[in-house]
């Protein structure tokens, strides 16, 4: 019997806690086994869903039975009544070393509940029948949105309507699966049926906001949504998304003015009730991202960020600390006292281990363009000095891409929705630096930050743009594209390293010249290719399109839909009303993958960066068939990646802009110079082959991470 056992034994279950946590982080081939065993002390110590939720997570990630962790869940059940679920449990536990106990629970069942069924057998029988009740067609319809079944979980639904067409909970099913597959016209149909039904229902007017804003119909979603707020006036979620509308494609530069106000209000409002001992409903609604969309307006972002992160984790402060207090004295750090931080580990110390363990924290490490960004970082960080874990996000998107990323690292973790499982799971981690490469995208981000289950936390150009987050340390850039006066823009300490902070790799790159015509291009205009996602086009943006259609008459416009067509074509009614010539000279080509894309840029006479936020990944990618880029000098992070390419690789007199007008004519003259045009591509071409695999900044950061954590002896 080991330590932790004996201590379990004798009833010491805060020892036992412990002593587990010690063994997880010593044995993490049985971490399943140590969650179990963990889930037991909790349950001894009546931290019943602590116990509940690391019993479930001992079960999910383990290959192996695991009867600890189900004799937790099926005490649970028993004691909240549950008693079908839990005979359920128990009989499964009866062919174990636990039977014994089993089988004296299943006897108290059976005198309690002589009734009690099979859950499992009950939905076996229950879809083998011929004839379905309607009760029995909106189980099968929740059982199958359960399991991500939604084709099956409409036509569930859709056949429960056939029996009772004005039943809420089967309309709620049919709106969930559609949701879920996408059709958003026939989602909003069925909220405003919903909203028919019972008009009192916040759910029912938050579920039409958020079909609405799926369809780009902003309006529609600012009233739906201060319609669920009137009827739920504490909620914060509701709050936030009725006070903040906003659009993707905003239709003029007011529009972004105007959420940053409504975004430094809504902060104020929600600090100032909390400081009048008001508070605010917790809820599980959809917080729509609002704030991210201000990276892409010509704003400092830190004073606006900081206050309205600050005032949601103030208001979500109870939901950290008692995540924080999963498990017994293990307090995080609060790091930012510091700037120089070193910490030791008396385990690793004791079993030999000097490496410094750094995590990478993403939902993105997948076929996305975070991978991109950091893939070559996560594979050339020197395995002599670092141990290199690699943390998915609970929504991640499995696929062959993240296989191959798990497959060059040390050890790979994936990450629950619940708040208490991450804080475990990152503390047995036992990390020296957590790096979340991309916070900022998702509306929640802030909250594993705020977890501080790690001394030292870190991000990085994955977001090229603080965070406005305390909990996290440092913020890694390049002194190519940053500056040390750039300080005042970051709530980080900033760190400025030699290269540049992505280090693509050759390997990613890949395709075919390809004519003009297989994209059914025109041979005979000036193609003038901005080629990025539409939200991050500026409306400033137009006014620069139109003159420039004014002085390219053969010029054509080349853009990349999105993957909303409501959202292409609010790009589309945008030009139309403020650069109404640009947009008769427009094209828009599909979204591909990277030979294509490559093929695709190779065939532009010309790349336009967009102002205030430019390309990030996809110049790296473009770079590599040197089609010119034309961009801005200077300026903030977020908008500096052509210029640093340019920088980096030593091209002489580059296509940069110290304002728009000196932009406009940079284009023009180019458009009418295609030797100029021709010269400067094959100079791109030809001094790009330094930029891929490049580890300069990699060493930086090996130095920097080094020099925080200190020599680790064994």
């Amino acid at each position: 019997m080991n330590p932790a056992a004996r201590l379990a034994e004798q009833g010491r279950y805060e020892e036992a806690i412990r002593a587990y946590i010690q063994l997880a982080r010593s044995e993490p081939s049985r971490l399943a086994d140590h969650y179990a065993s963990i889930a037991g002390c909790l349950y001894r110590l009546k931290r019943t869903p602590w116990a509940q939720r690391l019993a479930e997570h001992a079960r999910r990630i383990s290959e192996q039975p695991q009867p600890a962790a189900l004799l937790v869940l099926a005490n649970i059940l028993f004691d909240n009544k549950e008693f079908t679920e839990a005979a359920d449990l128990y009989q499964q536990l009866l062919a174990t070393d636990l039977s014994a106990q089993a089988a004296l629970c299943l006897t108290a069942i059976q005198k309690v509940d002589h009734n009690s069924n099979n859950a499992k057998d009950y939905m076996k029988v229950l879809q083998a029948k011929e004839q379905h009740s309607f009760h029995d067609l909106l189980c099968l319809a929740k059982h199958a949105l359960d399991r991500d079944n939604s084709v099956g979980a409409l036509r569930f639904a859709e056949k429960a309507l056939t029996i009772k067409p004005e039943h809420a909970d089967a309309w709620e099913a049919a709106y969930q699966a559609l949701m879920n597959l996408k059709q958003y016209v026939a989602a909003k149909e069925t909220a405003l049926k919903l909203i028919n039904l019972s008009s009192r229902r916040s759910k029912w007017h938050e579920y039409l906001g958020l079909a609405c804003y799926q369809l780009q119909d902003f309006t529609a979603m600012a009233a739906a949504y201060e319609q669920a707020l009137a009827l739920d006036p504490n909620n914060l979620v509701l709050y936030l998304n009725a006070s903040n509308p906003f659009t993707t494609i905003p239709e003029s530069p007011g529009r972004l003015l105007q959420l940053e106000q409504s975004i430094r209000v809504s902060s104020h409002v929600i600090a100032q009730k909390l400081n009048t001992g008001g508070s605010w409903k917790l809820s599980t609604n959809t917080l729509l991202p609002s704030a991210f969309f201000l990276s892409y307006a010509d704003i400092n972002l830190k004073p606006i960020y900081t206050a309205y992160y600050s005032s949601l984790a103030s208001t979500l402060s109870q939901v950290l600390e008692s995540a924080r207090e999963a498990l017994p004295q293990s307090t995080p750090t609060d790091c930012r006292a510091s700037s120089a931080i070193t910490t030791t580990s008396e385990e690793r110390r004791h079993t030999g281990r000097n490496l410094i363990r750094i995590g990478f924290l993403s939902r993105y490490f997948y076929a996305h363009s975070n991978t991109q960004a950091f893939k070559g970082i996560i594979k050339y960080l020197d395995r002599s000095q670092f141990e290199v874990i690699l943390i998915h996000r609970h929504d991640t998107q499995r696929d062959a891409l993240q296989d191959q990323i798990n497959a060059t690292v040390d050890q790979v973790v994936y990450l629950t929705s619940e708040l208490q499982t991450n804080y475990c799971d990152l503390k047995i981690l036992d990390l020296d630096i957590l790096f979340f490469t991309d916070l900022g995208m998702n509306p929640f981000d802030f909250l594993l930050p705020e977890l501080r289950a790690c001394p030292i936390q870190v991000t990085g150009w994955g977001l090229p743009h603080t965070t406005g987050l305390t909990s996290i340390n440092y913020y890694l850039s390049s002194r190519i594209l940053d500056s040390p006066s750039s300080q005042d823009e970051f709530s980080e300490e900033l760190v400025l390293l030699d290269g540049l902070p992505c280090c693509f790799l050759r390997e990613d790159l890949h395709y075919k010249i390809r004519p003009r015509d297989y994209f059914m291009l025109p041979s005979d205009r000036v193609l003038l290719g901005c080629l990025q996602t539409l939200h991050k086009i500026h409306p400033d943006f137009d006014e620069i399109l139109e003159e420039i259609a004014e002085l390219v008459p053969d010029a054509l416009f080349v853009f990349a839909t999105s993957d909303s067509d409501t959202q292409t074509q609010a790009f589309l009614n945008r030009l139309q009303r403020r650069a109404p010539l640009a947009h008769s000279r427009t094209l828009f080509l599909e979204r591909s993958q990277t030979d294509d894309y490559l093929s695709m840029c190779d065939c532009m006479d010309l790349l336009l960066d967009t102002p205030y936020y430019g390309g990030g990944v996809t110049y790296y990618m473009s770079y590599y068939v040197g089609t010119p880029i034309v961009a801005y000098r200077g300026g903030r992070l977020r908008g500096a990646t052509a210029e640093g390419l340019y920088t980096f690789t030593g091209v002489q007199n580059p296509p940069l802009a110290g304002s728009h007008e000196e932009y406009v004519q940079l284009v023009a003259a180019l458009a009418a110079d295609p030797e100029r045009r021709l010269q400067l591509k094959r100079e791109i071409v030809e001094k790009a082959d330094i930029l891929y695999d490049n580890q300069t900044f990699i060493r930086g950061m090996e130095r920097f991470f080094t020099g925080l954590v200190g020599a680790k002896a064994p």
